[in-house]
């Protein structure tokens, strides 16, 4: 296959999945048939695009090509016949399009119509609903809204394949066994129900941000997913406030996405190049962190101190202290490890290694986290104790397993290789 055709394949993919997952499941009340359609449909376009040419509008071509793989299927297997005469008048009066996009914003919101919203919307909430087990909201959520596959679900959740599949297969049972409504909830039910999917986002851009494994640092598809999801939600729910918190964290962190690396070494946030920052990103960032800041009520959630505190680490002489403050009121809301040891980092920086490492004291790595280690050790050799610097260090890089991350733990060791206290 040839490259154009391929890249215009992914592309279509991309933009359209979830939409096209969520319009079929309308129609089918059934996501294991929406889902085989829509694959259906992508795996027919690998097929006939080369040998055809690029539709003018691919995004169109899929979604009728999914529709038609329905019909057949409804048809083969000769139930839900009541169905296919409403499928069929759908099918040819579906508009080709059903969203607009900013041109100059290429992770701004996306405009969707009515009747494309409320498909996305009632995909979204299915995902998250309180009946199914949060274990398998997150890689249901994974599939459906990014459609990634069971093998990438798995290394995104740091768990097996097989373990995936498993969720999936009992969160589809229990959505078709107990009946339930593909339906969007009543508004009052929303809070609950969207943190886990902004959980999912999260997690997609954290792995695309800092990849768990491999020979890259950043991963820069997921990243761009992420944001594309970000912009979706945005796009969907334009009053939600944690909504747009999140989309001001990940805008402010991606903009250092290209200094984060020089070379096949990692650069810490401190000696970044300025200048490869994406500014334009940053600003549009800023501004909807101050838009989520002024919406916070005085009761700050987890995304907004954290847009909040990625707002003051852009700035040229950024607010330690402020920092600090940040970091303990999102201490008291997540306090897990990894919140619990950027907070010592930052606690560190403000008032001196010492006080970093007596803010870890308590603190306990989760399975496989290698940076608390990490950071562990460079506190200790800043206060000049190298033997048990370089007995911590050695364990981060053991447990480490992404390269660029190794190499850059492997020369922090290798400054300490000739000190003996």
């Amino acid at each position: 296959m040839s490259g154009p055709v391929e890249a215009a394949v992914e592309q279509v993919y991309r933009a359209e999945w979830p939409m096209l997952v969520a319009a079929l499941a309308r129609w089918t009340g059934d996501l294991d048939r929406a889902e085989d359609a829509a694959a259906e449909a992508v795996a027919k376009a690998f097929e006939t695009w080369p040998r055809d040419g690029i539709p003018a509008r691919p995004g169109a071509w899929l979604q009728t090509t999914a529709r038609r793989r329905v019909l057949d299927r409804l048809r083969r297997d000769r139930v839900a016949v009541d169905k296919l005469a409403l499928l069929a008048h759908e099918l040819r009066d579906a508009p080709e399009a059903d969203s607009v996009s900013d041109p100059d914003d290429p992770f701004g919101a996306v405009r969707w119509s009515d009747a494309a919203a409320e498909d996305l919307l009632r995909l979204v909430f299915t995902c998250c609903h309180p009946a199914l087990a949060a274990s398998a909201q997150v890689p249901l959520a994974l599939r459906l809204l990014c459609g990634l596959t069971a093998a990438g679900t798995a290394r995104l959740l740091l768990t097996t394949e097989s373990t995936v599949a498993q969720r999936l297969v009992r969160a589809k049972r229990k959505i078709r066994d107990a009946g339930i409504a593909l339906d969007i909830p009543p508004r009052d039910a929303w809070p609950d129900r969207l943190d886990a999917v902004l959980t999912v986002v999260g997690l997609v851009f954290t792995e695309g941000h800092a990849a768990v494994e491999g020979p890259v640092l950043v991963r820069a598809a997921l990243c761009d997913e992420a944001l594309r999801l970000a912009a979706l939600l945005r796009g969907l729910l334009p009053d939600e406030p944690e909504v747009l918190r999140l989309s001001a964290l990940l805008l402010l962190t991606d903009a250092r996405r290209d200094a984060r690396t020089d070379g096949d070494d990692l650069v810490l946030l401190a000696d970044q190049d300025r200048d490869r920052w994406r500014w334009d990103d940053i600003g549009h960032g800023l501004d909807l962190a101050t838009i989520a800041l002024r919406r916070s009520g005085g009761r700050p959630g987890r995304w907004v101190l954290q847009a909040g505190i990625a707002a003051l680490q852009v700035q040229p002489v950024p607010d330690r202290e402020a920092v600090v403050t940040l970091y303990d009121r999102l201490a008291e809301q997540t306090p897990s490890s990894a919140v619990l040891a950027n907070r010592a980092a930052a606690i560190a920086l403000a008032h001196g290694p010492a006080a970093g490492v007596a803010a870890l004291d308590g603190v306990r790595a989760a399975p496989g986290d290698h940076r608390l280690f990490a950071l562990r050790a460079e506190l200790t050799g800043e206060l000049g104790r190298y033997s048990e610097a370089r007995q911590l260090m050695h364990h981060a890089i053991r447990a480490a397993r992404n390269d660029v991350e190794r190499r850059h733990l492997q020369r922090r060791l290798d400054v300490w290789a000739h000190s003996d206290t």
